[in-house]
């Protein structure tokens, strides 16, 4: 069953991390492209983590992706008083 000769098998390696990256999107992008973000970075983070990750695009799912804030405007200076 056993010979005194060991048997090499190779040692496979994944190595799609290292060429592999996520992708982010930005407000104007199209609902197909951030379709296609969510699930290429789901695949990214699924390999990465070894677990299973599910994104879902902001067009898709709004209720995830609150409307960002405007950001509040400086106060005016104050008037000096001589």
């Amino acid at each position: 069953m056993f010979s005194g000769t060991p048997t090499t098998e190779p040692v496979v390696v994944d190595t799609s991390l290292k060429s592999f990256r996520p992708f982010t999107t930005r407000t104007g992008d199209t609902c197909e492209t951030m379709r296609e973000a969510a699930a290429h970075n789901s695949v990214y983070d699924t390999k990465k983590f070894k677990k299973p990750k599910v994104y879902c695009a902001p067009c898709d799912c709004p209720e995830l992706y609150p409307e960002p804030q405007p950001a509040a405007k400086p106060a005016a200076p104050a008037p000096k008083v001589s």
